[in-house]
């Protein structure tokens, strides 16, 4: 018989076996098994096991990772089919290990989910939440299939093959992940094999809508040449504006390249939106670019044209941007006269507060001081308790730092 001790030391550990175990693998009721340690360690387990890994990138703030965990993972469809094929990695990716991986692989969008094959290469990618148990395992099932993932449709393209069904499903798959440059080379070869008389067909407007962003595409020229028809026949919101909100994003590729002639193109497009969201982010993009070449006054131009189309709410998010790119005195006077207008107009904590951040900006501590502290009293009055707390610290580290220029200064 064994001695009490010896039933001790084996219940001990025990306990403790159970423990490691525990700390590295949680188990959805009926669904996936869920790995909880390093990428390296999933990455040797999935050698051992000879399966493949899947890393699941999550965070804190969003919805539909939160809806993956509640309504897909612990589907016993879904945990029989990724328990059998994969390890499943769950990683923070604004925490931790979790960061370093994000910067790596370039994820902005969540939930994003990275495959590797068992000998721990890279795969393939896949965003965005899957509604039901079956269309998740159908990305699970594209990872592992080395046709038709990210890595075998790029290998095929450089290859050689392009047929537009083919092209179709690779601009389709890897768009949202692969080098830019691999994107627009595809769409190139995709649109050269589409006929004038197609490009009005939905499929073709919507590989534009969603996958092309030059300016200089033979898709972009076209729908440009025929944009009332365009707008006759796709009337949606979104669609009649597809064209003037692709230009605002150019800007900014044209702004970060210094390519004044294409930034004046798409600038000179965008402007004829009818569309808030549009012409502000015309706004933002051009302004590093006229900052830099000293040309403020194309700015300002834009700028006031944004106020007499759909007034001052949004000014505070343009001279925020302002204040964070210049110190020339001149440009921030300018800054603080659109925001003087926009808080005229509405009393706001953003108003406040971005006034006060401006007038810091230019040495002015004392009306700083005092439109910081007006701040810090209305964030007081929010409503909402996380935006009230965020509010209140933005307002009162402010007036810390309003404290100790002033403290210097003396």
């Amino acid at each position: 018989m064994l001695s009490n001790l010896t039933h001790i030391m084996i219940r001990k550990a025990f306990i403790l076996f159970v423990t490691v175990i525990c700390t590295q693998i949680s188990v959805w009721a009926q669904g996936v098994h869920i790995y909880t340690g390093s990428l390296a360690d999933a990455k040797a387990l999935a050698l051992k096991e000879n399966k493949y890994l899947i890393v699941d990138g999550f965070t804190d703030w969003c919805g539909w990772c939160k809806f993956m965990d509640k309504n897909i993972y612990t589907s016993q469809e879904v945990g029989d089919f990724y328990n059998s094929n994969y390890i499943f990695l769950q990683m923070n990716m604004e925490k931790g290990e979790g960061k370093d991986v994000a910067r790596q692989y370039r994820l902005q969008m969540y939930p994003s989910f990275l495959f590797f094959d068992p000998q721990g290469s890279f795969v393939h990618y896949n965003f965005g939440a899957s509604t039901t148990p079956e269309s998740f395992i159908k990305v699970g099932r594209t990872a592992m299939d080395s046709l038709h993932n990210c890595r075998g449709l790029a290998y095929r393209f450089f290859r050689g093959e392009n047929d537009t069904a083919f092209l179709k499903e690779m601009i389709n798959t890897i768009s949202y992940y692969a080098d830019t440059k691999i994107t627009e080379k595809a769409l190139s070869s995709y649109w050269e094999k589409i006929p004038d008389n197609q490009f009005m067909n939905k499929g073709n407007w919507d590989m534009f809508k969603y996958y092309e962003s030059d300016l200089n595409s033979k898709a972009y020229n076209y729908y440009m040449e025929h944009l009332a028809d365009c707008q006759g026949k796709f009337r949606t919101k979104e669609d009649s504006n597809v064209l003037y909100l692709k230009a605002a994003f150019y800007v900014k590729s044209a702004a970060d390249s210094n390519n004044e002639k294409m930034l004046n193109k798409a600038r000179a497009i965008a402007m004829k939106s009818h569309d808030k969201q549009t012409i502000y982010s015309t706004c933002i993009n051009e302004l590093p670019f006229y900052l830099k070449q000293n040309k403020p006054a194309v700015f300002y131009s834009d700028v006031d044209h944004f106020i007499q189309l759909y007034g001052t709410d949004w000014v505070w998010g343009i001279t925020s941007e302002i204040e964070g790119k210049t110190d020339d005195k001149k440009i921030l006077e300018k800054a603080l006269a659109f925001q003087a207008l926009a808080l005229k107009s509405n009393n706001t904590f953003n108003n406040t507060e971005t006034y006060a951040g401006i007038l810091f900006k230019m040495g002015k501590l004392k009306d700083a001081y005092a439109s910081a502290n007006d701040a810090s009293v209305q964030a007081q009055n929010i409503s909402d308790p996380n935006e009230k707390t965020r509010d209140i610290n933005e307002a009162n580290d402010l007036l810390d730092k309003i404290k100790k220029a002033a403290g210097q200064n003396q």
